[in-house]
């Protein structure tokens, strides 16, 4: 279960949304719009760069839902 599992996010891992950058945009705004203290949001960004871009998407599906954006449209 994710640390903060009211949050949800549509992500689509190829294309431009598949941008590591984007992502974790993605997921501070979500953070940020739901209220979680800054610290988290830092604890999550060290640990999010912490490795490559598996360990990126690990780490996002371990702090918060996600959900396939194809499947929103």
């Amino acid at each position: 279960m994710a640390k903060f599992p009211h949050i949800t996010i549509a992500l689509e891992l190829s294309g431009p949304g598949g941008d590591a950058f984007f992502i974790m945009g993605r997921v501070d705004s979500a953070m940020k719009e739901t209220g979680v203290p800054e610290s988290d949001r830092n604890a999550f960004a060290m640990e999010a760069m912490s490795g490559d871009y598996g360990h990126l998407i690990d780490v996002v599906r371990e702090w918060v839902n996600v959900s396939d954006e194809r499947d929103e449209a």
